[in-house]
């Protein structure tokens, strides 16, 4: 991948499955289980007409031993919206670091 780029930061709002059950359930039993809204936010390394991949965190940025950590890739029929250079949600925003 190349190096010395600039990545944008990208605040990302998608939609994920809810977790998978570990055991038999009675199908009268069973309660409703939506989707989850997911908020994820990191650089932005590829951008296409399938999906979005961002990672959390980039070492060495500036050389070509560079290096990420924390790397996803959304599927775009995910996707609900892309915000570039945002913070999150203000709920989950503290103003400290």
């Amino acid at each position: 991948m190349e190096h010395k780029k600039r990545y944008k930061k990208v605040l990302i709002e998608w939609i994920d499955s809810r977790g998978v059950t570990d055991r038999w359930e009675l199908l009268k039993d069973l309660e409703t289980s939506r989707p989850v809204k997911c908020l994820s936010i990191g650089f932005l390394l590829e951008d296409n007409a399938d999906y979005a991949e961002i990672v959390q965190t980039i070492g060495d940025e500036s050389s070509e031993d560079a290096q990420v950590i924390g790397r996803i890739t959304i599927p775009k029929c995910s996707i609900l919206k892309v915000r570039e250079g945002e913070k999150p949600a203000s709920r989950f925003n503290s103003g400290r670091i």
